[in-house]
Order: C-alpha cells, then sequence, then structure tokens
C-alpha cells in the first residue's frame, strides 16, 4: 500500500476519513479507488449494505476496540482498513452515537504516523484519566522481518502518542498485544493477549497507578490446558459475585463445523496476590454462530456490562468485499453473570428499532430487515429464512436431543466452507424462546432470553424473502425495523 497521507497534511484536513473520500490521499498501487462521495454513495446502496448495524465505509472492518461512555456520548473504535477489503495496514475508525442505535461517523481516527506503530495500530481500548478519554492500542513494527509489539497510550482529542511499554519482555515473543485497561480501587490494571517462547498462549497482567506508567504484573495463571499458540483480545470483567475472563485462544487443531479460531470464557475469580484466575469453569464459547471473533466490552450509562463482537473471522473472505467493503459488528450485548451461568441479552435500546409488529408473518415477501420472536415453544421444529426459490437459511430445534442447528448449506452464496456449513449448540434444558434479528446480510440468534447467542453472516439472492416454519403451536411476533444508518459514512 503506497499513501501519501501523513499527520503532517492531516493538519489541512478537517477529517481523515472525509479527506481520504474526496481524493485527499493516493492510494497508488492498491486494490480500491473509492475517493469521493459519488462512488460512496454508490457503495452504501448496495445490496447487503446493513440498515442498523456498524459496518465499514469503504475496506475491511474487524476487532471492535476502545468503546467508552464519556459525557453523554458512545465513542466506538474498530479495526480498519481503509484502502482494500482485505487485512493489511490498520486504523482505528471512529463512530459516535447517543443512543447505540444511531450512529455518526466520528473524527478520532487513530492512524499509524509513527516509527513505534508504523506498520500498523491494532487492538486496544479507552479508559479515563480524571475527565480524559485515554486509548491504548497495540502498536505493531516489523524491521528485517522482527515484529516488535508496542504499547502506546493516545489522548481521544489529540494526536500525540506515548510509548507505554517497549516491546515485548522476556520469555514471550512479539505476538503480545491488545491491551484491555480498567480501573479497581486506586489502580490502573491491564491485560494484554501473549505468545510464550515456547510458542504457547496465555495473557499478562500490568498495573500502574497513574494509568500512564505500567509495570509488569505477572502472568495469569489458569486452568485452560487445550492446544493454543497465542490468546488474543482477553478482557477481565469484575461482577458483584464472581470474575468473567473472555479470550480468544488460537490453535491449529480444526474441529469440524467451527470457527477457525475460538471466542470463549470463564467464570471464576481473579486473584491479583497470586496471580491467578482461581474456582474457574470451563472454557466456554462465547456465541455458536458462524461469525464471532475478537469480542470487546466496556460500560453504558447505566452501567450495564456491554459487549461487542466482530461478525468475521480471521482468513475468511466475504461475498460483501466485492461492493468494495467487507464485514461488520454485532449489535450491543448486556453481559450477566447468574448462578455460573453468563447471560447475553439484546441490549434495551434495540427495542427503539421497532416499527409496528406484524400479525400475519407467512405467506408475504418481507424485507431482510426484522426483528421475530418465538415463544411458548413446545415441540421440534423447522424454521426457514431468507427463503425464495432459490435458497433458504434453515434453524431447525430437535426437542428429545435438545439441540438447536443453524445450516447454511442452502444459501446460493457460499464461503468459509472449510469450516463447515452447520452450526449446533445442545441446550441446558428444553427451548422456550428465541429472538432472531435479521439485517441485509446477518442473523443474530438469542436463545432463551440469553442463554445462548449464534451471529452469522448470511447473503441472500434477493432484499425480500419468505419465512416458513413447520410448527403451527407457537406464538410469532415479528417487528419490521427502522433503518439508521443514514448518516454519510455508515
Amino acid at each position: 500500500m503506497n499513501s501519501a497521507y501523513t499527520s503532517e497534511n492531516n493538519k489541512s484536513c478537517d477529517n481523515f476519513f472525509l479527506c481520504y473520500l474526496k481524493g485527499g490521499i493516493d492510494t497508488t498501487g492498491g486494490t480500491m479507488d473509492i475517493l469521493n462521495l459519488e462512488k460512496y454513495n454508490q457503495l452504501k446502496n448496495t445490496q447487503w449494505r446493513n440498515a442498523y448495524h456498524i459496518q465499514p465505509p469503504p475496506g475491511l472492518l474487524n476487532d471492535p476496540n476502545g468503546m467508552i461512555y464519556h459525557d453523554g456520548v458512545y465513542h466506538i473504535f474498530y479495526q480498519w482498513h481503509p484502502f482494500e477489503t482485505r487485512h493489511g495496514l490498520k486504523y482505528w475508525n471512529h463512530v459516535t452515537s447517543k443512543d447505540l442505535i444511531h450512529f455518526e461517523q466520528g473524527s478520532q481516527i487513530v492512524e499509524p504516523s509513527i516509527q513505534y506503530d508504523k506498520d500498523g495500530a491494532y487492538s486496544g481500548s479507552a479508559y479515563r484519566i480524571d475527565d480524559e478519554v485515554m486509548l491504548i492500542y497495540t502498536g505493531n513494527s516489523v524491521n528485517d522481518n522482527v515484529r516488535t509489539p508496542y504499547q502506546i497510550i493516545k489522548p481521544m482529542n489529540s494526536d500525540d502518542k506515548t510509548l507505554v511499554v517497549d516491546g515485548n519482555p522476556e520469555g514471550y515473543t512479539g505476538h503480545y498485544r491488545d491491551p484491555k485497561v480498567w480501573k479497581e480501587d486506586d489502580m490502573y490494571l491491564m491485560i494484554l493477549g501473549a505468545q510464550r517462547d515456547d510458542l504457547t498462549g496465555c495473557v499478562v497482567v500490568y498495573e500502574s497507578k497513574d494509568g500512564l506508567k505500567w509495570d509488569f504484573k505477572h502472568e495469569l495463571k489458569t486452568n485452560y490446558n487445550e492446544d493454543s499458540f497465542m490468546w488474543e483480545c482477553p478482557d477481565l470483567i469484575k461482577f458483584e459475585e464472581d470474575d468473567l475472563l473472555i479470550f480468544c485462544p488460537q490453535s491449529t487443531i480444526k474441529k469440524e463445523n467451527s470457527n477457525i479460531y475460538d471466542l470463549g470464557y470463564m467464570i471464576g475469580h481473579y486473584n491479583k496476590n497470586q496471580g491467578s484466575f482461581d474456582d474457574a469453569s470451563k472454557f466456554k464459547i462465547l456465541d455458536h454462530g458462524f461469525e464471532s471473533y475478537a469480542s470487546h466490552t466496556f460500560e453504558d450509562e447505566h452501567g450495564n456490562r456491554v459487549l461487542y463482537v466482530w461478525m468475521g473471522a480471521a482468513d475468511t473472505s466475504y461475498p460483501d468485499a466485492k461492493d468494495g467493503w467487507t464485514q461488520m459488528l454485532s449489535l450491543p450485548r448486556v453481559l450477566e453473570l447468574e448462578n455460573g451461568h453468563l447471560i447475553q441479552t439484546p441490549h434495551p435500546h434495540l427495542k427503539d428499532l421497532r416499527l409496528e409488529k406484524e400479525i400475519d408473518v407467512f405467506n408475504k415477501k418481507h424485507q431482510n430487515q426484522y426483528e421475530r420472536i418465538l415463544e411458548d415453544i413446545k415441540d421440534s421444529f423447522e424454521l426457514e429464512l431468507f427463503k425464495n426459490e432459490d435458497e433458504s437459511l434453515l434453524l431447525t430445534y430437535d426437542k428429545d436431543a435438545k439441540k438447536l442447528t443453524l445450516d447454511r448449506s442452502k444459501m446460493k452464496h457460499q464461503f468459509a466452507l472449510d469450516y463447515g456449513v452447520i452450526r449446533e449448540y445442545n441446550l441446558k434444558d428444553s427451548l422456550n424462546k428465541l429472538q432472531i434479528y435479521v439485517d441485509h446480510s446477518s442473523i443474530e440468534i438469542f436463545i432463551n432470553d440469553g442463554e445462548a447467542v449464534m451471529s452469522s453472516r448470511i447473503f441472500p439472492n434477493q432484499k425480500e424473502n419468505e419465512i416458513t416454519l413447520n410448527q403451527k403451536n407457537i406464538i410469532i411476533t415479528l417487528y419490521p425495523l427502522i433503518t439508521t444508518n443514514t448518516k454519510d459514512f455508515l
């Protein structure tokens, strides 16, 4: 990638992305040529552009980053390669919202601009020092084929950058990244994903009194003993009685009908003195769909713990890339721990997406933009979504086996076939309720009021499709949903 854009010419450009769209950046040598508003307007009207999800303008989106609620505004960042629809030089794009359903393009884009992040601004988080929002991320720098990770802090409203962790300590490789910071009592803590010299994965913890000067505290001891060569995107969340450790262990072992890498969690107790995660549950999958990785959490205006996931997967190409953009974030979920179980429910603000509910949901076509609720489920069923003469997405419930199966083998646009066309979830007990969100190229299925979630990308041939169900004794509610992505650049 060859870019004429530098932090110097940014001084004459109020918004990096606007400058990019209007041709302020020379991308000679790149595979994309979206350099003006007219071409962007063509992009945002493409078939699989979503109506109410966060998605990239042009380019590729991946990990959610740096999310924080501050002075009445939600700030959401994500990994972004603006020049192509494949992984490359990473920036952080920035969107803002007052309600988590209406978003606007933000101006505080993080760009790789110094020697410590010259090969990409990798994932990180946001935290406050007094009343100032600080962004912290891993700067990627490769010299003579040697990767050196640098942890960098940057005030959200300033271009100033400060190196706070120089390289990787002894015992760890250059795969040392994705800082997540939180404050506990009078101390800041930071958890990082890491790879040991023996090429196994783990997480490490740092601490700081002021949020600026960081000291290595310990490697976190856990009972996780499955094969992994790296842990990415860790998060350690304190609940009232238990703690939640989320991470993405990367493994070379391929499992049938499963994602390339897992996103999962353990419930236990973080022992700061011993550097251990005690009384931990076994590792559990956080999302049972096809597309879920690299989650990020933060607190909303009411103190709820909110989670986003990247609805994508490493080393996977998606059909939307042909339109000049690719991949997306999930809807926001509220996390709770109940009796040792993780509960994930749609954020309450999502109810504001609803239009008037429809009673007759069958025998007609629906725009791929709705919320559907199935209740009082007492028997097995087959539900077909995105159904037309050429294709359908099949969701089946087997009451006797207590199993829910999502099958996208009958969709015309196939992708990621190496990882299977079926995903299954084994229920704790019977199935009582499903809450399904459909956008133009995505589906998110909430099971039994948050017992589990299945998130997936779907690329239907048509913008309107039928819904069929072979079980009539189910209470069904369907809400068409509003379009919130009406602003430029969304």
